[in-house]
Protein backbone atom coordinates (compact mmCIF):
# COMPACT_ATOMS: atom_id res chain seq x y z
CA UNK A 1 0.00 0.00 0.00
CA UNK A 2 2.62 2.21 0.81
CA UNK A 3 4.36 1.33 -2.39
CA UNK A 4 1.41 2.35 -4.29
CA UNK A 5 1.30 5.66 -2.66
CA UNK A 6 4.31 6.82 -3.57
CA UNK A 7 3.83 5.43 -7.11
CA UNK A 8 0.84 7.91 -7.16
CA UNK A 9 2.46 10.71 -5.71
CA UNK A 10 5.16 11.09 -8.43
CA UNK A 11 2.81 10.43 -10.99
CA UNK A 12 0.52 13.33 -9.54
CA UNK A 13 3.69 15.60 -9.05
CA UNK A 14 4.42 15.56 -13.12
CA UNK A 15 2.00 17.64 -14.28
CA UNK A 16 3.39 20.32 -12.07
CA UNK A 17 6.81 19.39 -13.21
CA UNK A 18 5.83 19.77 -17.04
CA UNK A 19 4.23 23.07 -16.49
CA UNK A 20 7.00 25.11 -15.61
CA UNK A 21 8.44 27.52 -17.32
CA UNK A 22 11.57 26.39 -19.54
CA UNK A 23 14.94 26.69 -19.01
CA UNK A 24 14.45 25.50 -15.57
CA UNK A 25 12.15 22.65 -17.14
CA UNK A 26 14.55 20.27 -18.76
CA UNK A 27 16.66 20.03 -15.31
CA UNK A 28 13.48 20.09 -13.09
CA UNK A 29 12.49 16.87 -15.42
CA UNK A 30 15.55 15.32 -15.17
CA UNK A 31 15.50 15.63 -11.43
CA UNK A 32 11.83 14.47 -10.63
CA UNK A 33 12.60 11.05 -13.03
CA UNK A 34 16.14 10.24 -11.01
CA UNK A 35 14.31 10.52 -7.97
CA UNK A 36 11.38 8.68 -9.47
CA UNK A 37 14.03 5.83 -11.02
CA UNK A 38 15.28 5.71 -7.65
CA UNK A 39 12.48 4.71 -5.62
CA UNK A 40 11.40 1.85 -7.95
CA UNK A 41 14.83 0.64 -9.53
CA UNK A 42 15.13 -1.66 -6.27
CA UNK A 43 12.25 -3.87 -7.35
CA UNK A 44 11.33 -3.24 -11.02
CA UNK A 45 14.08 -3.82 -13.02
CA UNK A 46 11.79 -3.53 -16.06
CA UNK A 47 10.72 -0.36 -15.26
CA UNK A 48 14.30 0.76 -13.89
CA UNK A 49 15.57 0.25 -17.96
CA UNK A 50 12.48 1.77 -19.09
CA UNK A 51 13.06 5.05 -17.68
CA UNK A 52 16.49 5.18 -18.51
CA UNK A 53 15.95 4.81 -21.91
CA UNK A 54 13.21 7.92 -21.85
CA UNK A 55 15.90 10.17 -20.00
CA UNK A 56 18.43 9.20 -22.92
CA UNK A 57 15.73 10.17 -25.20
CA UNK A 58 14.98 13.29 -24.02
CA UNK A 59 18.47 14.25 -23.32
CA UNK A 60 19.37 13.11 -27.16
CA UNK A 61 16.53 15.86 -27.99
CA UNK A 62 17.84 18.17 -25.79
CA UNK A 63 21.01 18.64 -27.06
CA UNK A 64 19.90 18.76 -30.69
CA UNK A 65 18.74 22.28 -30.77
CA UNK A 66 20.36 23.44 -34.09
CA UNK A 67 19.51 22.44 -37.55
CA UNK A 68 21.48 19.37 -38.16
CA UNK A 69 21.71 18.79 -42.30
CA UNK A 70 23.13 15.42 -43.26
CA UNK A 71 23.47 14.37 -39.49
CA UNK A 72 25.56 17.67 -38.87
CA UNK A 73 24.68 19.86 -35.88
CA UNK A 74 25.49 23.39 -37.09
CA UNK A 75 27.16 25.49 -34.32
CA UNK A 76 28.38 22.21 -32.89
CA UNK A 77 29.86 19.08 -34.51
CA UNK A 78 34.06 20.27 -35.33
CA UNK A 79 35.84 20.01 -38.66
CA UNK A 80 38.02 16.82 -36.89
CA UNK A 81 34.13 15.48 -36.91
CA UNK A 82 33.35 16.46 -40.41
CA UNK A 83 36.05 15.19 -41.50
CA UNK A 84 35.68 11.53 -39.96
CA UNK A 85 31.54 11.59 -41.34
CA UNK A 86 31.65 13.32 -44.21
CA UNK A 87 35.32 12.26 -45.33
CA UNK A 88 34.57 8.89 -45.17
CA UNK A 89 31.79 8.76 -47.60
CA UNK A 90 33.47 11.40 -50.45
CA UNK A 91 35.73 13.62 -51.02
CA UNK A 92 36.30 16.98 -49.43
CA UNK A 93 38.56 19.82 -51.17
CA UNK A 94 39.55 22.53 -49.44
CA UNK A 95 38.05 25.97 -50.70
CA UNK A 96 39.95 28.03 -49.01
CA UNK A 97 38.76 31.08 -46.10
CA UNK A 98 35.78 32.16 -45.49
CA UNK A 99 35.33 35.77 -45.78
CA UNK A 100 32.79 36.08 -43.26
CA UNK A 101 33.26 33.73 -40.94
CA UNK A 102 37.10 33.73 -40.93
CA UNK A 103 37.40 30.10 -40.88
CA UNK A 104 38.14 27.23 -43.60
CA UNK A 105 35.64 25.99 -46.31
CA UNK A 106 35.81 22.47 -47.71
CA UNK A 107 33.42 21.68 -50.51
CA UNK A 108 31.82 17.67 -51.43
CA UNK A 109 30.49 16.95 -54.50
CA UNK A 110 28.05 14.72 -52.76
CA UNK A 111 28.51 11.33 -54.78
CA UNK A 112 28.98 8.88 -51.93
CA UNK A 113 26.48 10.77 -49.37
CA UNK A 114 23.63 8.75 -50.88
CA UNK A 115 21.49 11.87 -50.28
CA UNK A 116 18.76 12.35 -53.58
CA UNK A 117 18.98 14.88 -55.57
CA UNK A 118 22.04 16.67 -53.71
CA UNK A 119 24.59 17.77 -56.15
CA UNK A 120 27.07 19.69 -54.17
CA UNK A 121 27.66 20.60 -50.31
CA UNK A 122 30.13 23.35 -48.88
CA UNK A 123 31.07 22.75 -45.31
CA UNK A 124 32.06 26.47 -43.77
CA UNK A 125 34.23 26.62 -40.46
CA UNK A 126 34.05 29.69 -37.89
CA UNK A 127 38.16 29.78 -36.68
CA UNK A 128 37.61 27.57 -34.24
CA UNK A 129 37.26 25.04 -36.53
CA UNK A 130 33.12 24.86 -35.63
CA UNK A 131 30.51 24.23 -38.21
CA UNK A 132 28.90 27.51 -38.87
CA UNK A 133 27.21 26.60 -42.28
CA UNK A 134 26.66 24.46 -45.05
CA UNK A 135 25.47 25.41 -48.63
CA UNK A 136 23.58 22.99 -50.58
CA UNK A 137 23.10 22.76 -54.21
CA UNK A 138 20.34 20.67 -55.64
CA UNK A 139 17.25 20.93 -58.63
CA UNK A 140 14.94 23.37 -58.34
CA UNK A 141 11.75 22.53 -56.43
CA UNK A 142 11.26 24.84 -53.76
CA UNK A 143 7.65 24.24 -53.35
CA UNK A 144 8.33 20.18 -52.22
CA UNK A 145 11.08 21.60 -50.10
CA UNK A 146 8.98 24.09 -48.37
CA UNK A 147 6.69 21.63 -47.81
CA UNK A 148 9.26 19.59 -45.98
CA UNK A 149 10.58 21.85 -43.83
CA UNK A 150 7.57 22.83 -42.38
CA UNK A 151 7.62 19.49 -40.22
CA UNK A 152 11.09 20.04 -39.42
CA UNK A 153 11.53 23.94 -38.75
CA UNK A 154 9.84 27.42 -37.72
CA UNK A 155 8.70 29.22 -40.59
CA UNK A 156 10.05 32.50 -41.10
CA UNK A 157 8.51 33.67 -44.43
CA UNK A 158 7.58 32.53 -47.39
CA UNK A 159 7.92 34.06 -50.65
CA UNK A 160 7.98 31.06 -53.08
CA UNK A 161 5.63 31.02 -56.25
CA UNK A 162 3.77 27.96 -56.08
CA UNK A 163 2.77 28.10 -59.67
CA UNK A 164 6.29 28.57 -61.41
CA UNK A 165 8.45 26.83 -58.12
CA UNK A 166 10.53 29.41 -57.65
CA UNK A 167 11.33 32.08 -55.19
CA UNK A 168 13.04 32.08 -51.34
CA UNK A 169 11.44 31.17 -48.63
CA UNK A 170 13.49 31.24 -44.50
CA UNK A 171 13.31 28.98 -41.74
CA UNK A 172 14.34 29.14 -38.11
CA UNK A 173 16.10 26.21 -35.65
CA UNK A 174 17.40 27.41 -32.58
CA UNK A 175 20.50 28.89 -33.35
CA UNK A 176 20.38 28.23 -37.24
CA UNK A 177 18.93 30.23 -39.65
CA UNK A 178 17.45 28.14 -43.38
CA UNK A 179 17.22 29.93 -46.48
CA UNK A 180 15.97 28.57 -49.75
CA UNK A 181 17.01 30.00 -52.69
CA UNK A 182 15.66 29.02 -56.03
CA UNK A 183 16.26 31.92 -58.37
CA UNK A 184 13.23 32.21 -61.74
CA UNK A 185 16.02 31.39 -64.31
CA UNK A 186 17.72 28.54 -63.02
CA UNK A 187 17.65 24.64 -62.91
CA UNK A 188 19.36 24.73 -59.05
CA UNK A 189 18.11 26.17 -55.88
CA UNK A 190 21.00 26.11 -52.95
CA UNK A 191 19.92 25.66 -49.40
CA UNK A 192 22.23 27.54 -46.92
CA UNK A 193 22.34 26.27 -43.24
CA UNK A 194 23.69 29.28 -41.57
CA UNK A 195 24.25 30.30 -37.53
CA UNK A 196 22.93 33.46 -37.00
CA UNK A 197 26.20 34.93 -35.83
CA UNK A 198 27.52 33.75 -39.86
CA UNK A 199 24.44 35.28 -41.48
CA UNK A 200 24.54 38.22 -39.78
CA UNK A 201 28.10 38.97 -40.63
CA UNK A 202 27.43 37.66 -44.17
CA UNK A 203 24.35 40.32 -44.30
CA UNK A 204 25.94 42.62 -42.43
CA UNK A 205 29.25 42.86 -45.59
CA UNK A 206 26.43 42.46 -48.01
CA UNK A 207 24.71 45.21 -47.74
CA UNK A 208 27.90 47.14 -46.95
CA UNK A 209 29.14 46.40 -50.50
CA UNK A 210 26.00 47.22 -52.02
CA UNK A 211 25.93 50.82 -50.37
CA UNK A 212 29.61 51.27 -51.44
CA UNK A 213 28.39 50.13 -55.09
CA UNK A 214 25.31 52.35 -55.16
CA UNK A 215 27.98 55.10 -53.98
CA UNK A 216 30.32 54.71 -56.78
CA UNK A 217 27.35 54.61 -59.27
CA UNK A 218 26.29 57.88 -57.91
CA UNK A 219 29.36 59.79 -57.57
CA UNK A 220 29.82 58.48 -61.62
CA UNK A 221 26.67 60.21 -62.77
Amino acid sequence: MKHHQQQTTCAAELPGVLAQPKPAFMGHLFERLIHFWRRWSRGHSTLKFAVLAWMACIGCGAMAENASPLGLEVGVVTLTQVQKQIGSQTRLQSTGINKYSGGKMFEADASGLNVDGVKSVVFIFDQADVLAGLLVTMPKDPKSLVKTFNGKYKLVNNKVDNFMNYGTAQFAKGDTVIDIDAPHLSFDMEVRYLSKRLRDAFMQQSNAETAAKQKRKADSL
